[in-house]
């Protein structure tokens, strides 16, 4: 696996210090310290998962993926730290299609090394793969509207504004979910899955795991 440090290294390191210095400012200069801090410090960590990952050998995420991920994190952190969320209409409309995309690409490789790791067991092309990640985002974003509902309850937070709000997340969610399952079905029509998932350079264990997750080979 080539390990050099290139620009979507870069890009993670700057989300992580630019959260971090967020943190600081909303330690400082605002009334809310818990849960506001604790979000940053968490979301400046997950940034650099891409460059950690890639340094042990355990996967190289392409470098768009990385870049929109730091966006989707990025802006989180600046709602929760800055107040953005209060203070700038539909910002949680923008942040949920966001991560409803970055969710839904996850969905879209983990299905594509699936059905390469799998040899032929199992084929997700073309409409198929489309169907499967609207399905399971649509079960994602059900569990995350109930996430945040508990995270109000239990910690004072406002996530979930009103009826109207969770109506609206879920319509953002799904609208994330259906340009990137579209675009996954298109995609995997035309190209063979296999060039992209090589890329991702997975170790062998995980490789393993993914063509045998449950070990039914080493039962035989």
């Amino acid at each position: 696996m080539n390990r050099r440090f290139d620009y979507s290294d870069v890009i993670a390191v700057l989300a992580c210090i630019a959260i971090a210095v967020m943190s600081i400012i909303s330690y400082l200069y605002t009334s809310r310290f818990g849960y506001e801090v604790c979000t940053g410090v968490f979301c400046a960590v997950v940034c650099l998962a891409p460059t950690v990952l890639k340094h042990y050998g355990v996967l190289r995420l392409p470098p768009i993926f990385v870049s929109v991920i730091m966006l989707a994190i990025f802006l989180h952190a600046y709602g929760v730290l800055l107040l953005s969320y209060d203070l700038i209409k539909y910002y949680d409309t923008m942040t949920h299609f966001i991560s409803s995309v970055v969710v839904s690409m996850c969905v879209f490789y983990t299905l594509m090394c699936y059905q390469v790791y799998s040899h032929g067991a199992v084929s997700f092309t073309g409409a198929k793969m489309s169907l499967m990640i609207a399905l399971i985002m649509l079960g994602f974003s059900a569990y995350w509207e109930v996430f945040e509902y508990i995270v109000d309850i239990t910690t004072g937070t406002t996530m979930q504004y009103s009826p109207f709000d969770t109506l609206r997340d879920m319509l953002c969610n799904t609208s994330g979910t259906i340009l990137v399952s579209v675009c996954a079905g298109i995609y995997t029509r035309k190209k063979p899955l296999k060039i992209l998932v090589d890329s991702f350079e997975l170790h062998p264990r995980l490789q393993r795991f993914i063509e045998d997750p449950f070990g039914e080979k080493d039962k035989q």
